[in-house]
């Protein structure tokens, strides 16, 4: 046996037992030996992906090709490669180039369907997918990624029967089951969720996704004595990820649901926002803005959002588009949600001066046609909430990007420059938890349109489950703000007004039966919870005005819930947190001149509740106020909030004119560099 045969043998023993560097150092002797040994470099350039040095494994799959052009393993070695380091449009080119090799490789067209899902181009994945499982129609892996390409775009029943094939296929396939439960979740239906969760758990219970979809479970059906447990398992898993240096398991929607801590939510979103642009960095087009936008031309404003329907967002935002000043603002929105022909649906679109659907392209596409469109400020009201597409913004298509609304918290990403507040929901102090630069409305931060439909009927409290003449209190926020701590004072509240009962939607029959054994270990009987089911938002506010008060939630308030309320002249109590989510409410209550509604503790909120509840003059009284102050207060002055907006809008936009062409590489290289932007007009 010749030397270079004898380092190559070598080099294959070693590892064979899993020593990498070993098999490398004795594969490069075989090279050196004999350069033209193509197995030895293809082999080399293994060792190396295993080492995790994905460049100069590159480099030694393209030795192999070199010197032999249909070696179809090196190509499809050297896509995975490129995979590894994000470079996903250069690995479509190698492994279509294993596919005219062999046009039934399996895992020429996998991959291949891979680097397309990766791109976000998932009619090109499905394709490449579909070819899989012509050729291996019981590949899980196959079937598996379809089923979350349909997950992706909102098609559950479909994609449960995929991820349900793969399964049958694979039985302990755990992505699989994992993506179940996720589906699960999203139809409704979070019991069967649950056990595919746990199925997940039993299988590899270091699985820190199933962990943390698991937590979000319990928070949904208000299970809180095991939540309690799992819930201290995540947080150990989070610092431990945090320590390491590796994005978390939770998302960072669902630590602010969990963690009044703003410290801890900007570092889980920092660690995600850092992921994202690793995943970005070989993608992101090399843009300029410097010719963008010409001296005398009206400021294209570019709106992004999956909720431009029926949903939370537009219920409180739909009122903007159509407001803004045409002379000097130019407005875009780009919609990734589907068209439910709704009111607010009609009335955004009707609204803005260019409705854009970019629901069928990818990330890169949708930031090009933002960036072609010529957008001067990018207004992000999605964040890390569920259907976020937070990708488009990490590719920087504005020179002027803003976190807006949707996403109560700091993205903790150095590609969004501002965030739009107030000083109630972020104070001064709070500043250095925050990773943009703070827009400080000067009344409340959140809009709330006035010309919200109600149904025009007076209903009896009898057609709704409720007694005629006792209190009732009410909370419709939903399952998940509902928390074991202010469940137990609620239950205080209830104990201390006799008859009173607690007026509650939530979403699944799991949660009923848990808060109806909460509310029985506490002594309460459960008849006194009356559970309302889902109406139209018009009928909904109708039937909120025979309600006498309503129990904001902790750690997350009421947001759009809280307007509602209000537009139903119903009192709200609330107490005051520590970060973003928890002082939304409070902030809302004092835009309309209700402080004394706005608890600083839960002992405060309680002997609040309990004392209005029992005067009803002075009950009374704070309602007729709550009715005239929406005359005088400018909660619901929605011309002030938009002339207030686009001062801000004016201000930023100046600003980074006159730091031009500066301004753009600073907000990427002083990501946590804060400063204040009043929004005053």
């Amino acid at each position: 046996m010749e030397r270079w045969q004898q380092a190559y043998e070598k080099g294959r023993a070693a590892f064979r037992k899993g020593y990498l560097g070993e098999a490398a150092f004795a594969f490069r002797e075989a090279i050196g030996l004999n350069p033209d040994g193509v197995e030895s470099h293809h082999d080399l350039g293994i060792a190396l992906f295993q080492l995790g040095r994905f460049d100069s494994a590159l480099a030694s799959f393209q030795s192999a090709i070199d010197l032999n052009d249909r070696m179809r393993q090196a190509w499809l070695n050297g896509g995975n490669a490129l995979c590894a380091m994000h470079r996903h449009a250069e690995a479509i080119g190698w492994y279509r180039r294993v596919i005219e090799l062999d046009p039934v490789s399996l895992d020429g067209h996998y991959n291949l369907a891979n680097a397309y899902k990766s791109l976000g181009q998932t009619s090109e994945a499905m394709r490449h997918y579909q070819r899989a499982l012509d050729i291996d129609p019981r590949m899980p892996e196959a079937h598996n990624n379809i089923g979350t390409l349909l997950l992706g775009s909102g098609e559950l029943e479909k994609a449960i029967g995929c991820f349900q094939r793969a399964i049958a296929f694979e039985n302990n396939y755990v992505k699989a089951i994992y993506n179940l439960g996720l589906a699960l979740n999203r139809m409704g239906r979070p019991g069967e969720a649950e056990e595919h969760v746990r199925r997940c758990l039993e299988l590899q219970p270091d699985n820190g996704e199933a962990l943390a979809l698991l937590v979000s479970l319990l928070q949904q059906t208000c299970d809180w004595n095991t939540l309690a447990s799992a819930g201290d398992y995540l947080d150990r898993l989070t610092k431990a990820q945090l320590t390491a240096g590796r994005r978390p398991s939770e998302s960072p929607f669902l630590n602010f649901t969990r963690s009044t801590d703003p410290h801890t939510n900007l570092l889980i979103a920092r660690a995600w926002s850092h992921w994202l642009q690793q995943q970005y960095a070989h993608r992101r087009p090399d843009w300029g803005f410097s010719k963008h936008h010409q001296s005398g031309e009206r400021i294209k404003v570019g709106y992004l959002s999956q909720r431009f329907r029926n949903a939370a967002t537009a219920h409180l935002a739909s009122g903007i588009f159509g407001r803004h000043d045409r002379q000097r603002f130019e407005i875009y929105a780009y919609s990734w949600g589907p068209d439910d022909g709704s009111y607010y649906r009609e009335k955004i679109e009707n609204g803005v001066d260019h409705f854009v659907e970019v629901q069928t392209l990818s990330d890169i596409e949708a930031a090009e046609r933002i960036h072609s469109d010529g957008i001067d400020i990018l207004v992000d009201m999605m964040g890390w909430m569920h259907g976020h597409r937070m990708g488009i913004a990490a590719l920087r298509p504005a020179p002027v990007q803003i976190s807006y609304l949707g996403y109560p918290g700091t993205t903790g990403a150095p590609f969004i420059d501002y965030l739009i507040a107030d000083r109630v929901i972020v104070a001064e102090e709070m500043r250095p938890n925050y990773s943009e630069k703070v827009i400080w409305m000067p009344d409340c931060y959140q809009p709330n349109d006035p010309e919200t439909p109600m149904a025009p009927v007076i209903l009896q409290r009898t057609s709704l489950g409720l007694p005629e003449q006792a209190t009732v209190f009410c909370s419709f926020n939903t399952d998940y703000k509902i928390e074991a701590e202010m469940f137990t004072c609620w239950m205080r509240i209830l104990r201390a007004v006799p008859g009173s009962v607690l007026w509650l939607i939530v979403r699944s029959d799991q949660a009923r039966r848990n808060l109806c054994r909460h509310a029985k270990g506490q002594g309460i009987d459960p008849a006194r919870l009356v559970f309302a089911a889902p109406l139209p938002k018009p009928e909904h506010l109708a039937r909120m005005k025979t309600a006498d008060i309503a129990l904001d939630t902790l750690p997350v308030n009421g947001h759009t819930t809280t307007t509602d309320a209000l537009l139903a002249g119903l009192p709200v109590i609330t107490c005051q947190g520590a970060h973003f989510a928890s002082r939304v409410a409070g902030s809302i209550l004092k835009a309309i001149g209700m402080d004394e509604l706005v608890a600083d503790s839960l002992q405060d909120y309680e002997r609040l509740a309990v004392s209005l509840a029992k005067d009803s003059d002075r009950l009374h009284g704070i309602a007729a106020r709550l009715k005239s102050n929406r005359a005088v207060f400018p909660l619901f002055d929605i011309d002030r909030y938009v002339k207030h907006l686009e001062a801000a809008y004016d201000t930023i936009w100046q600003g980074y004119l006159d730091e031009m062409p500066q301004h753009h590489q600073n907000h990427q290289t002083q990501s946590h560099d804060l400063s204040e932007c009043d929004g005053r007009a």
